[in-house]
């Protein structure tokens, strides 16, 4: 048969019922396979190319429902392992909560939990290298979103050598203050009296 007898209506009364019903079938498959595929998220689905409108033959709405069905088992695939994937971090993060001596240093962002925004759970020493040394680790929660981008168009312009002198002048300031305290609080050797 060519495509232009599969397009249009048989002349037989019962070849056209049956080319009908076969066209209103595939064409009730294909808008069942557009809605489930509605269903799953968008970033599982890859986009098809548009087509122009025109009257599909039996063939190419057959190759359209092939399509849709092979693009809808792809997106519920990658929904699937996206979906064990959270799962599995969801299981780190439990893990991590109940024994963080036994999770030193692991890290699990809040991406791969499936949650928006930005920031991770880490596994720390309390109290840094005291708890380090003592085994006190805990489990925080990091927001690690970046800072805001300072706006360097409003800030004073910088002035090396002036901070530098200030610099220098707190320093012989506390320098001074140590030396005072030797000398008059405490039997400091090189003293005379």
């Amino acid at each position: 048969m060519t495509v232009e007898t599969l397009t249009r209506i048989p002349e037989s009364p019962q070849l056209a019922l049956d080319f009908l019903s076969a066209r209103r079938a595939l064409r009730g498959q294909i808008a069942k396979l557009e809605q489930r595929l509605a269903a799953v998220p968008p970033q599982h689905v890859t986009a098809r190319p548009g087509h122009q409108p025109a009257m599909l033959s039996l063939g190419e709405l057959e190759r359209v429902r092939d399509g849709l069905l092979a693009t809808l088992q792809a997106a519920q695939e990658a929904a699937a392992q996206e979906a064990a994937g959270h799962a599995a971090a969801r299981a780190r993060v439990e893990a991590m909560l109940a024994d963080p001596a036994a999770h030193r240093w692991e890290r699990v962002r809040r991406a791969d939990l499936g949650e928006t925004g930005c920031g991770d759970y880490r596994v720390r020493p309390r109290l840094g290298l005291l708890g380090m040394l003592a085994g006190w680790w805990e489990v925080k929660l990091s927001s690690g979103c970046p800072l805001a981008m300072i706006d360097r168009r409003n800030r004073r312009p910088e002035n090396p050598v002036l901070e530098t002198l200030i610099t220098l002048l707190v320093i012989a300031v506390l320098l001074g203050t140590v030396v005072v305290f030797l000398f008059v609080y405490h039997d400091f050797p090189l003293r005379t009296s």
